[in-house]
């Protein structure tokens, strides 16, 4: 598994991610996209991103959110479950490229993923929660 840093860029802003690609690509894979909770980074991920990526054959993303570790943090903009959907959508479209994905997202990471799955329904493969937070703010 090697395992590499990158960088998109969405709207002017600077988004990092990490992604560990397996030595071999399994027949039929579908990639993985880790989004990290509030306070954290996509390091968070980093003692299990190689060995899923090795595990199943398919490339294994980490986002770190705007804000957040190596990522830009903007200044006026309202950091919420709207800006970090965004992000990971364009993260999927512009750098993922396949067909379909996994997501997988823990605390405030989870609200992103349901919500991109509720968007992208189509794109999804299968969505992982790991202790997801709710709805938070005005409803």
């Amino acid at each position: 598994v090697t395992v590499r840093e990158g960088e998109h860029t969405v709207d002017g802003f600077r988004c990092h991610y990490t992604v560990a690609e397996p030595a071999t690509s399994a027949p039929g894979a579908v990639p993985l996209v880790l989004v990290h909770g509030f306070g954290f980074s996509s390091s968070h991920f980093g003692k299990n991103q190689e060995a899923i990526a090795a595990a199943s054959g398919a490339p294994v993303y980490a986002v770190d959110l705007l804000g957040f570790g190596k990522s830009d943090k903007p200044t006026g903009v309202a950091y919420g479950e709207a800006l970090w959907s965004w992000q990971v959508q364009d993260l999927i479209l512009e750098v993922v490229g396949a067909p379909k994905v996994f997501l997988a997202g823990h605390s405030a990471g989870g609200l992103v993923c349901m919500n991109v799955a509720a968007q992208n329904q189509g794109e999804v493969a299968g969505l992982c929660l790991i202790n997801p937070a709710g709805r938070y703010g005005s409803v």
